[in-house]
């Protein structure tokens, strides 16, 4: 219960990219659970870099369904040209529960994953371009909305998979730690002579290589976070070209 309360009382985190979020830019709205919240400083500065007025929506502990008002108000007020949607998982708020309040079977939340993917998708149509983000896979091994997304996508024209643990999880395997990127800060230790960065939190889930409070900004740098913001924008910069 405990999780559940502290994951409804995270802090949705809305970050225009741009001084000016009515410009006549290319509009990119971002939504996502604690990976998407983790990533959301340097999903701003690359998306700002790469000229796109952009817009980051995140609930740590968040499902696909806890965001669709977000959504909803996304599409009638910011009318973005491109979405990018990414959770992981999560089952904690109300409408990922049976109604009496209970748990939902692994099965019943896949299926719901599956079926609150598509209703997000309908919610912005077939002019909009959507990215199913699939996040890095965790420690346990954990992707059963990653292969969700996959499945997905190639049943709507609009819609592409991106492999959000292209950077993180190479080849789809959990690491704690990588050689740095030849473009990025190197913080971690030295290991046979190559320079690495840390990429995982100490619950194998996250970004942040310190233990940080849950729904909290990372104090440090994070190359995790880093990382899977990367994987995010050069998806969206090749789509838009």
């Amino acid at each position: 219960m405990r999780a559940r309360a502290l994951a409804l009382a995270s802090l949705v985190l809305l970050a225009c990219a741009t001084t000016a979020c009515g410009s006549d830019k290319t509009r990119v709205y971002v939504f996502g659970d604690s990976l998407v919240f983790q990533a959301s400083p340097y999903l701003a500065d690359q998306l700002r870099h790469d000229g796109f007025s952009a817009r980051i929506a995140s609930i740590s502990g968040g499902a696909t369904c806890d965001l669709f008002a977000k959504m909803k108000s996304a599409h009638d007020r910011f009318h973005p040209a491109v979405v990018a949607i990414s959770f992981s998982g999560n089952a904690f708020g109300a409408c990922m529960r049976h109604p009496d309040g209970s748990a939902l079977s692994d099965a019943e939340r896949l299926a719901k994953y599956r079926t609150d993917t598509e209703f997000a998708i309908s919610l912005f149509g077939k002019a909009t371009l959507i990215y199913l983000v699939g996040t890095p896979v965790n420690q346990a091994g954990d992707d059963g909305v990653f292969q969700i997304y996959r499945a997905i996508a190639p049943r709507h024209p609009n819609v592409s998979f991106v492999d959000g643990g292209k950077y993180v999880t190479p080849h789809h395997q959990f690491a704690h730690a990588l050689a740095c990127l030849s473009h990025e800060r190197c913080t971690g230790p030295v290991v046979n002579n190559v320079r690495t960065n840390i990429v995982r939190s100490p619950d194998d889930a996250h970004f942040c290589p310190i233990a940080a409070p849950f729904g909290k900004p990372c104090p440090v740098y994070s190359s995790g976070a880093y990382r899977f913001a990367l994987a995010i924008t050069e998806a969206i910069n090749r789509g838009t070209k």
